[in-house]
């Protein structure tokens, strides 16, 4: 009977501590009984063995307020609403059948829609945006314009108000990647830059998340062992993760613990619902990883050494083209000079000791057709050659009745 009246007494005093919580701070999480949470929705599905929520129950949890709450287990189209009010109320939104796409996509919820993003399964991997019909029950695909051509997978994403940065793979013979951001309101995906990369870990950026949704800051814990974990804080709005002081050493959250950011304070719920909290400011950060810096040094290390390598062998081919271009014509040129001045001597040997005047000779030269400069001009050139051959020369004497013009005396 003491034991009894003693469980009374705790229940008792925790629902009052609750109460007080609640008033204090109406954005504080709710308690979430995850074993409780669990139980129904094994209840609800015929195979409950694809939902897989004993492991990782928060990678496939969106916590949107503190009254309602979104689940929808990894690899799976699954989703199960949940409402905390008095008791727990889960209820099964979706009437999917087809499962096994979907493992490690990202969730997130965004005004009054929830999404999915890529995934893998069924020996292929996934890249596309899929939105859920409140109404249908069923997810359908999100049409996308700009999308760059043969997607093969999304290995990174996060959601930072009306934006979703995301780093897609392509098929490609080398590891090729894409990054940029979709418009959620114009359903525009905008390219910033492409890059080649051999390490496709090092790229991916958390997408377990806690706390509340369309937030600045996510956490992301990832499971170490004996009930502990390590906690970083990701800061949607310039894709830094970020370790600190006031998340090192905590227990594994667990739906009664809790970590979560609200504007600028940081919290820590513990398994004895002692709330902690600390402002962001006074924390001691360590930055793990810029995710946007990096990518973009990916692209700059992988674009100069390449950009160079190529500008050079392309100027180093435009010069060699040119070059032998410039041999070909030169040698055409001189080659049908030399054939034209050896008919032309043969012509003017047969005239020796005559003289011809200017128009005559442009007719065995064939310059005729040209005009006054262009003649001109070949002509100096054609006598120059041909005087040098020296098997002819060609004279240039002042007419005797006009001085205006020259005869041309042919030796």
């Amino acid at each position: 009977m003491f034991m009894n009246c003693n469980s009374i007494f705790k229940y008792l005093s925790f629902i009052i501590f609750i109460s007080i919580l609640n008033v204090t701070n109406a954005k504080t999480p709710p308690l979430i009984d995850t074993s409780h949470i669990i139980k129904k929705c094994k209840g609800l599905v015929p195979d409950s063995n694809i939902l897989r929520l004993d492991e990782h129950f928060f990678d496939s949890f969106i916590l949107v307020n503190d009254t309602l709450a979104y689940l929808n287990p990894n690899g799976t189209l699954h989703l199960f609403e949940i409402v905390f009010k008095d008791s727990t109320i889960v209820k099964k939104l979706s009437i999917s059948k087809y499962h096994g796409s979907t493992f490690h996509r990202h969730l997130f919820y965004h005004n009054h829609k929830v999404y999915s993003l890529g995934g893998a399964g069924l020996f292929n991997s996934f890249g596309k945006l899929i939105e859920f019909d409140f109404a249908k029950g069923e997810w359908f695909l999100k049409k996308v314009v700009n999308l760059p051509i043969q997607i093969n997978g999304v290995i990174s994403s996060w959601l930072y108000e009306d934006n979703l940065f995301v780093l897609f793979n392509l098929l490609s013979e080398e590891n090729n990647y894409s990054f940029g951001s979709i418009d959620m309101k114009t359903s525009n995906y905008k390219e910033e830059f492409q890059f080649n990369d051999d390490s496709p870990l090092a790229l991916t950026a958390p997408r377990a998340l806690l706390g509340y949704s369309q937030s600045r800051y996510s956490i992301f814990q990832s499971y170490i062992r004996d009930n502990k974990c390590e906690i970083k804080v990701f800061d949607n709005e310039t894709g830094k993760l970020t370790q600190n002081t006031f998340f090192k050493d905590r227990k594994s959250i667990n739906g009664i613990s809790y970590a979560y950011i609200i504007d600028s304070m940081m919290y820590y719920r513990n398994n004895n619902i002692v709330l902690d909290s600390l402002n962001i400011s006074k924390a001691k950060n360590y930055l793990t990883s810029n995710f946007p810096d990096l990518y973009l040094s990916r692209y700059n290390s992988s674009i100069n050494p390449k950009r160079i390598l190529y500008l050079t062998i392309g100027l180093i081919i435009i010069l060699m083209m040119s070059f032998f271009t410039f041999l070909s014509v030169k040698k055409s040129s001189s080659s049908n000079l030399i054939n034209g001045s050896l008919l032309l001597e043969n012509k003017l040997i047969n005239i020796k000791g005559s003289k011809i005047s200017r128009d005559e000779l442009d007719a065995i030269l064939e310059i005729t057709h040209l005009n006054q400069d262009s003649s001109k001009t070949l002509r100096s050139r054609l006598i120059n050659e041909i005087n040098d051959n020296g098997k002819v020369s060609i004279e240039r004497e002042r007419n005797p009745r006009d001085k205006r013009f020259f005869d041309y005396k042919i030796n």
